[in-house]
């Protein structure tokens, strides 16, 4: 039998005194996206390093793995470009492909874009 990995964010992860700068950082992450590439297992982000900083994406990183604790995070530099690339996979999947839900398991919901922006990332 497969390995199965709930796909699914731990809204309460992120706690209420990180909400406000982490809906900071989820804005200024989406609005610094200018390319998208879809993996096999995830999804590439090319960022504009003068409208999100790396260091916006790592704090951002610190927190979203909290409640999305299934995917991968990485942040990949290429000499002296300001921008950048944010990759998330792991158990990634296209919406088609994706299995209805089962419900909520504990703590774990579907993504709640109020509490998380993965969703809108990989949505």
């Amino acid at each position: 039998m497969g390995t199965y990995h709930v796909l699914a964010c731990n809204i309460g992860a992120i706690g209420e005194a990180d909400l406000p700068s982490y809906k900071i950082l989820c804005t200024r992450l989406q609005n610094a996206i200018t390319d998208r590439r879809e993996l096999p297992d995830g999804f590439a982000f090319r960022l504009n390093g003068e409208s999100a900083s790396l260091l916006d994406a790592a704090q951002w990183i610190s927190l979203e793995r909290l409640c999305c604790p299934f995917l991968t995070f990485q942040l990949q530099t290429v000499g002296s470009d300001r921008d950048y690339w944010l990759t998330l996979q792991g158990v990634v999947r296209k919406k088609s492909e994706r299995p209805a839900s089962s419900g909520p398991v504990r703590n774990f919901r579907p993504c709640d874009p109020e509490r998380s922006c993965a969703s809108w990332l990989i949505g």
